[in-house]
């Protein structure tokens, strides 16, 4: 892989030696290279390396605006995109919504991420593999009621480049390391209801360097905690009970609320949200920002896709929505301005508050503490929400027994205004930084 200079002055000469052929051109060029190794029982199961250059241009003339993608192999290949770029402009039909982003919004934020660890390189995929033996070798020394279902360790690396008409051309880097364990248990013993049935859970971590992933041994004893927790799971009884969400698990539905945010999902009508800016969607206690400059965070950056230059936004403010996530299209498409947000929201960050999770659940007197969500029953569009669960049933402020194979079942909107509690145990290992959510009520379909 090459370094972050010459991928920048190849974008840098691409849009100097084109760009006069449009009235506006963007090249957008992702260096990635990923390596993972899995071990299943002391043993490699899996090596997997890859690394691969995608490239999309966008190039816009008379009105006319058309994008292409490929894979960058050297400048004869760009030659052949951008011939396909040009035809395809000759007979698409003019897009009235399109508009070339104001030169004043261009650039790279002033901000030191620190998301690239220089020791990337010298990291061997022996060390890896060590790594991911010695995690499961600790995992099935804390219990010999545990078995592996195999653990890993990942490092992937990026670089982001964007260039454009307007000569500017920039990128930055970030490294991105993963290692996790997944263990079973068979759930058949003198206390167990269940019989030849096995219970499976685990535990993982990311960084943006090596160095700050937990140890191997917080790691495995977390995930062993978690599987013997969930021996004997039964179905829970049906009813309408107050629901925690875990970190882990509020992270799922808040992605769902950032998709609602997007701005290609409003102009669609594809979003509950359409039509709700500025107005309350949300329990007051919940606020929301999308922070690029998170240090050492997982979706920091320095600008999106459309190269405007990164920003905090702020989504929701005590439950009131103040902005979408708009890129510089679906902002004139909506008549609003660009949030910086081509390609998604960056750091998602939800306001803890400032209760811990087990005194949430101390003032439960029956409820339900999610601990895994499984499905696709969540839609954006119709606002409608419907997931099958794991967790715990509680009863009088604590953890009661372990629940499997029920659902949980009500809309975006209810469950946005009936936050009750937010806690301030917010989870990292993401670019999604949750806490858990106590929602009031959900339905919950058991036996």
């Amino acid at each position: 892989m090459k370094s972050k200079e010459y991928y920048i002055d190849i974008c840098y000469r691409l849009v100097k030696k084109f760009g006069k052929n449009f009235e506006y051109l963007k090249i957008y060029l992702n260096p990635h290279q990923s390596t993972e190794v899995s071990i299943l029982n002391g043993k490699i199961e899996n090596v997997n390396f890859s690394e691969t250059i995608p490239i999309t241009i966008v190039g816009a003339k008379k009105g006319k605006t058309a994008t292409v993608s490929g894979n960058y192999i050297d400048e004869a290949e760009v030659d052949l995109l951008i011939n396909s770029l040009s035809n395809l402009i000759e007979i698409v039909e003019k897009d009235p919504y399109f508009v070339i982003p104001d030169k004043k919004l261009i650039g790279k934020a002033d901000a030191e991420l620190d998301i690239f660890d220089k020791t990337f390189f010298s990291i061997s995929v022996e060390d890896m593999i060590e790594e991911a033996k010695k995690l499961e070798e600790i995992a099935l020394s804390q219990s010999s009621d545990v078995k592996s279902a195999g653990s890993f360790f990942s490092a992937d690396i990026g670089i982001t480049v964007f260039a454009n008409s307007y000569l500017f051309a920039d990128g930055f880097e970030q490294t991105y390391f993963g290692k996790g364990v997944v263990l079973f248990t068979e759930d058949a013993d003198n206390f167990s209801r269940n019989t030849q049935r096995k219970q499976r859970d685990g535990w993982f971590d990311y960084a943006v360097k090596k160095d700050m992933l937990l140890n191997s041994e917080s790691i495995a004893k977390k995930a062993v905690k978690r599987v013997i927790a969930r021996k004997g799971s039964v179905k829970p009884e049906t009813g309408f009970f107050p629901v925690i969400f875990e970190n882990t698990v509020a992270r799922s539905f808040f992605s769902n609320i950032a998709s609602a945010l997007k701005g290609r999902n409003l102009y669609k009508k594809e979003s509950f949200l359409v039509d709700k800016l500025n107005s309350s969607i949300a329990s007051n206690i919940l606020t929301i920002e999308d922070n690029p400059f998170i240090k050492y965070g997982l979706g920091s950056r320095l600008f999106d896709s459309d190269g405007v230059k990164a920003k905090r936004i702020e989504l929701i403010n005590n439950g009131v929505l103040r902005n979408y996530l708009l890129d510089v299209y679906s902002a004139n498409r909506l008549g609003l301005k660009t949030t910086g947000s081509a390609g998604g929201y960056s750091n998602l960050v939800i306001k803890p508050g400032n209760k811990s999770l087990e005194k949430i659940v101390s003032g439960i007197e029956k409820g339900v503490l999610v601990t895994s969500l499984k499905g696709q029953g969540a839609n954006i569009k119709t606002g409608d929400y419907s997931k099958g669960a794991e967790g715990f049933f509680i009863e009088k402020g604590k953890i009661a027994y372990p629940i499997s194979e029920f659902t949980i079942s009500s809309t975006f909107m209810n469950m946005l205004e009936s936050i009750e509690e937010i806690g301030n145990d917010v989870y990292r290992s993401s670019s999604i930084l949750s806490p858990s959510i106590l929602f009031g009520q959900m339905t919950v379909s058991g036996k």
